[in-house]
């Protein structure tokens, strides 16, 4: 007995479990299985009260084979096991002690180890198992495979009484005294109110430990439940084993099995051996390869069967393990078992694998191999190597240096980034700061095994000090020429050092944080210093750049000057913020002291002389700087600054010589006029029309103490004065229509000319601007003005020129109302309308319709043609203006949706059905509703519902050998209306077998193709032949006959319908098989008298693939040996014949399989 929870009820809280009871009988036995049993569940309390009675009904009874081969007499005379199963689901109330779940069944067979009170048995049985708190939602272990209840008389068993836990918990196997339970009077008694375990009564001599007697011998392995068991006497034996569930060392629960051990006499056969090439105890990393060869050989020689189970075959999740045949050879077999678990199969408990090898003695014997196999988890690389303490905006490298050869890295970083590949057991990393607060800089790495598995991180936290910073170099940016002494410092940090260098500049000495230069050059030179702190970070390189200043003034002023002339000014070009020493000679310095600009009175008719020293703001001294001056009554002459080309009209044109204090200036103008600006040294002037004109101009300047006049030469400017631009009308059209194509404007004018042309006071959206063509795409309606302003050649602008133009709005038509989707049943008077302008007109376009109604109006009727494949409406607005609206289209779908059912057909295997159709006339659908019923009946089933895209669905889980079933495809079309296809029926086959072993099939008809079945087919498939053509055009509703081969074991039939014209689709029926045991019959007599009568002794089977035959006589001699099924023996050996007697044979035979049997026995030799 044994349970698994389920899950909690989350209406009430309960706990549900599901309870399995597992009853193996001797079926040579009288009394049957119950048809249904009632369970005691009682709470762990002090007083063990009973909770709960469920009542299980028996849901399985089967005949089982026993472990081992059955093809042997002795199996058939005294083996016989009925198994039964009984299965129910309980809620439990949470409770934190646990519950005990019993069944009480009386009475046991009689047994050579308990006792028996009076003539019939007395003693029955508990079977019982515990539920700890329901907290913990455990599932018990549960016993593996069919129990062997049988062993030989002196001869030591193996057995393997082997459990799986669901939950992985540990598991510990011992014997123990099973429970009594019931009585004679009550073989079935309800449950007692509060729990009663009584223990079995053995008789002296026998304890559970000594199921056996003193003579006897058991032993069972803690961990695998291995066990070997020896009795020197025959009978029934009562023998329990349990098994103790802990998990973290605390004991959970336990489930016991109470066996009835047969002990029998019988033929002498030697334990086979078993053994593991590489050991039982394995401990591997996950990941890891484990692979190991497992033999198994009979000291008798007899063939031998290998078989494992585990659950690394089965259950666990992710990379199964193998067990395959390396060494064919049937007394002596080598497999290979081979498993690589997954990264993530470590755990606390080993995986157990369990071997076992078989013989085919007659009964045959077992040994078994228990492998325990712990799995490590990948724990990876731990030592990674690198500073960590280091600087800000830094680089080091990190390795790890106990990593796997083939492994490869995950690296991350905090604060920081990888320099080239991070994959690689070294890295180099850029460490730079950028967090404040929070997590610490790191840099971390895990191992990647060559198997892909990940190990633990390894980190190393890290330090990152900051360099120090400077915050700049003190002393001067700007020196000059002569400076001596210089010195540049930084702020002095203690236990730093500091590194200096200089460019264009020589360092004369340095004291730690300063240096003082003994000589640079011009015109700059730079200082550069970086600091290094105690833990050796450095600073970024601070440079400081120095110039050179060496002051070198102009002088600005007249170079002639009228005799005796006062207040003439002159400027020294230089800084403003200097100071000027001023120096005159032939004159005197007026005012202007030390500024940069100065007044001179000058003195008699001769030559003059200015110097000027600059001192700037850094007190740089410059080389004084002279010029010599003329005092003369010949003035020199001046360069007449303006234009010299100009347009016609031209108002105002300035121009302009230098002004001299006490000149005066004589200005001549021809092709114009001076409009203001006499004797000055400005004017403006007035030009006149197209041609050339003059501008001439004569200083003169007053010596007041000779009374006597200075003049200059006449200068002059010839002035070139162009004609203006002449464009006047812009060309183009004035009325048009919103969003028409672009129109076209010009106006004609000078060549190359520039045009700037504006529209509503905006020179956007012109094409062509700065040409005399444009283009204008008119997207905005109402009054519009275009203009134009013409620049010929010269520059000289035209007059602007102006176009007043109207634009007509284009008609905003509403989209088409009405029905965009047209069905069969509805095509006729379908509306369709738009909105726009009441005084507009409409032209409708249709495709695909039959007649139109309304045309030029805002509504037309329409009768659709649904002949066409799809219809479709246009409609454009024209306004009262001559105006297109732009053109309404409307796309109406025909949906004449038609769904053709292709085929149905049963497939392969045959649980399921494959329907398979088609949309017709270019239709589609949204969804599709896929129907089934059995034939004839009325009620339709949805089954099935899928997009308009699938054209296929295939029914799985269903039973296609009971009836045959009706499909249907339906879709709901655009208007509603729900269309079905054809209704199409599967083929079923049914098939008996006769006493020939013949089978006699019959099959229904295919049903729903246009033109009906084209031909049927039977299809065979047996152990000698894949799937093939076996009898052509069959007839339906019409018994077929296969005739039986003895070859044969295994025979699968399927009908082929193939469609009669159409796509030529085809459907398969259900698949109908007949299974035949190879079987021997060999006759118990023969007579070899002569008449023709059992002459010879010979043997029939079916389904023999391999045969041989032995027959001895009583002293051990072969008289005859045969490998064909179908020779008989004559009875001769070495000339003579043999005399009537009882003889001995032995057979050895295989099945398609290649599984072996053996078949011993006597035949009787009559004359």
């Amino acid at each position: 007995m044994n349970y698994e929870f389920l899950n909690i009820n989350p209406t009430n809280g309960d706990y549900r479990y599901k309870i399995t009871f597992h009853v193996y009988r001797d079926c040579s036995g009288k009394v049957e299985l119950d048809d249904q049993i009632t369970l005691g569940v009682y709470l762990n309390d002090n007083n063990k009260s009973l909770n709960q009675q469920p009542v299980f009904k028996l849901v399985a009874k089967e005949r089982v084979q026993p472990p081992g081969s059955i093809e042997c007499d002795f199996y058939r005379k005294n083996v016989c096991i009925e198994y039964g199963l009984y299965e129910g689901i309980i809620s439990l109330k949470p409770y934190s002690e646990g519950y005990h779940i019993t069944y009480q069944r009386c009475c046991r067979n009689v047994q050579n180890n308990i006792v028996q009170d009076g003539a019939m048995p007395s003693q029955g049985q508990t079977y019982y198992c515990f539920i700890p708190s329901t907290a913990l939602q455990n599932s018990s272990p549960a016993f593996y495979g069919v129990p062997s209840p049988y062993m030989c008389v002196n001869d030591t068993n193996s057995f393997l009484f082997d459990a799986v836990d669901r939950d992985g918990d540990s598991l510990v196997y011992r014997f123990m005294r099973p429970y009594q339970g019931g009585s004679p009077a009550s073989s079935s008694p309800a449950p007692s109110a509060s729990l009663d375990t009584p223990l079995l009564r053995y008789k002296a001599g026998y304890t559970s430990l000594s199921p056996f007697g003193s003579n006897g011998y058991t032993f069972i392995n803690k961990q695998t439940g291995y066990t070997e068991l020896f009795s020197n006497e025959v009978g029934n034996f009562v023998v329990g084993v349990e098994v103790l569930e802990y998990r973290n060392g605390n004991l959970l629960g336990k489930i016991r099995m109470d066996l009835q051990i047969i002990v029998l006499n019988c033929i002498a056969n030697n334990i086979p051996d078993i053994s593991s090439s590489k050991g039982q105890r394995f401990e591997i990393e996950a990941g890891e390869e484990l692979c190991f060869n497992v033999v198994g050989k009979d000291p008798d020689d007899d063939r031998v069967k290998l078989s494992a189970r585990s659950e690394v075959f089965t259950t666990i999740p992710g990379t199964k393990a193998t067990f395959k045949e390396s060494v064919t050879n049937p007394t002596n077999l080598n497999y290979e078992f081979c498993w690589t678990p997954d990264c993530d199969a470590d755990r606390d408990q080993p995986y157990n694998v369990y071997f076992t090898v078989e013989d085919d003695g007659c009964p045959p014997k077992f040994n078994y191999l228990d492998v325990s196999i712990k799995v490590l988890p990948f724990k990876g690389a731990e030592q990674l190597t690198g500073p960590a303490t280091v600087c800000n905006l830094s680089s080091h490298d990190y390795s790890v240096i106990d990593g796997s050869e083939g492994s490869t890295y995950e690296w991350e970083i905090f604060d920081g980034k990888f320099i080239g590949d991070s994959t690689s057991e070294s890295v180099t990393a850029y460490w730079n700061r950028k967090s404040s607060g929070g997590m610490s800089p790191y840099i971390r790495v895990r191992e990647i095994s060559k198997n892909g598995c990940l190990g633990d991180w390894t980190q190393l936290d890290v330090v990152i000090e900051d360099s120090p910073i400077i915050s700049g170099i003190l002393g001067k940016d700007t020196v000059c020429k002569e400076d001596v002494g210089l010195t540049y410092s930084v702020i002095d940090n203690p236990g730093n050092t500091y590194y200096w260098e200089t460019v264009n500049a020589t360092i004369g000495s340095q004291n730690r944080n300063s240096i003082q230069l003994s000589g640079f050059n011009q015109p700059r030179f730079s200082i550069r210093v970086a600091e290094t702190n105690a833990v050796g970070c450095t600073s970024d390189t601070v440079e400081l750049k120095v110039y050179v200043i060496e002051p070198s003034p102009s002088i600005d002023g007249p170079l002639i000057v009228c005799p005796n002339s006062a207040g003439i000014q002159y400027q020294a070009i230089g800084a403003s913020s200097s100071i000027y020493n001023w120096n005159v000679v032939g004159g005197i310095q007026s005012s202007g002291g030390t500024t940069n600009t100065i007044t001179i009175d000058w003195g008699d008719e001769g030559v003059g002389q200015i110097s000027v020293a600059e001192i700037n703001k850094f007190g740089c001294l410059s080389t004084p700087t002279v010029i010599n001056v003329s005092k003369s009554y010949i003035l020199g002459g001046n360069t007449i600054n303006g234009p010299n080309e100009v347009c016609e009209f031209d108002k105002l044109v300035g121009y302009d010589v230098d002004s001299i204090t006490g000149s005066v200036y004589d200005w001549t103008i021809s092709g114009g006029s001076q409009q203001n600006g006499d004797s000055s040294s400005q004017i403006q002037v007035d030009w006149m029309a197209a041609g050339m004109g003059n501008v001439r101009v004569v200083q003169r300047a007053y010596d007041p103490v000779n009374d006597r006049w200075c003049e200059s030469p006449a200068n002059e400017l010839s002035v070139i004065i162009h004609p203006l631009p002449t464009a006047n009308q812009i060309i183009g059209p004035v009325e048009l229509c919103q969003y028409s194509d672009s129109a076209v404007y010009f106006i004609s004018g000078m060549p190359n000319s520039t045009y700037l042309w504006t529209l509503n006071g905006s020179t956007e959206d012109i094409i062509g601007q700065g040409t005399n063509a444009i283009k204008i795409f008119w997207d905005v309606s109402g009054n519009q003005t275009l203009s134009v302003v013409e620049t010929n050649v010269f520059g000289c602008l035209g007059s602007r020129v102006n176009l007043s133009i109207i634009v007509n709005p284009k008609p905003t038509t509403s989209l088409i109302a009405g029905p965009i989707a047209i069905c069969p049943e509805s095509t006729l008077n379908h509306q369709y309308s738009v909105s726009g302008d009441p005084n507009s007109t409409f032209s409708w376009d249709v495709k695909g319709a039959l007649n139109i109604t309304g045309n030029s109006t805002p509504s037309v009727s329409i009768d659709w043609d649904l002949t066409q494949t799809s219809g479709r409406v246009n409609v454009v607005e024209l306004s009262d203006k001559g105006c297109l609206g732009d053109t309404q289209r409307l796309d109406v779908i025909f949906d004449k949706l038609r769904i053709d059912l292709r085929f149905v057909s049963v497939g392969d295997p045959d649980d399921r059905m494959l329907i398979d159709w088609q949309l017709l006339d270019n239709s589609s659908a949204i969804s599709f509703d896929v129907k089934k019923r059995i034939l004839s009946t009325s009620a339709w089933q949805n089954i099935a519902t899928v997009g308009g895209s699938t054209l296929q669905y295939l029914e799985e889980g269903i039973n296609t050998d009971l009836t045959p079933f009706e499909y249907q495809i339906s879709a709901v079309n655009s208007c509603g209306t729900t269309i079905f296809s054809d209704i199409h029926t599967s083929i079923l086959l049914t098939g008996i077998q006769d006493e020939n072993l013949n089978s006699n099939l019959v099959f229904t008809d295919y049903l729903g193709w246009q033109n009906g079945v084209l031909i049927y087919n039977l299809f065979l498939e047996d152990n000698l032949n894949p799937l093939t053509l076996s009898q052509t055009n069959v007839n339906s509703n019409t018994t077929i006959v296969s005739t039986h081969d003895p070859k044969q074991y295994k025979k699968c039939f399927r009908v082929n319908a193939k469609e009669d014209d159409g796509e030529q689709t085809e459907s398969w029926s259900n698949e109908v098989c007949f299974y035949f045991l190879p079987t021997i019959y060999v006759p118990n007599a023969f007579t070899p008298n002569n008449d023709n009568l059992n002459d010879g002794f010979g043997v029939k089977g079916i389904a023999i693939n391999e045969f041989s035959i032995e027959i001895f006589n009583r002293w051990g001699e072969k008289l005859y040996q045969s490998d064909n099924i179908d020779e008989k023996w004559v009875p001769t050996y070495m000339g003579n014949d043999v005399q009537e007697g009882i003889y001995l044979y032995l057979i050895n035979y295989s099945d398609y399989n290649n599984n072996n049997y053996r078949k011993a026995g006597t035949i009787t030799l009559l004359k």
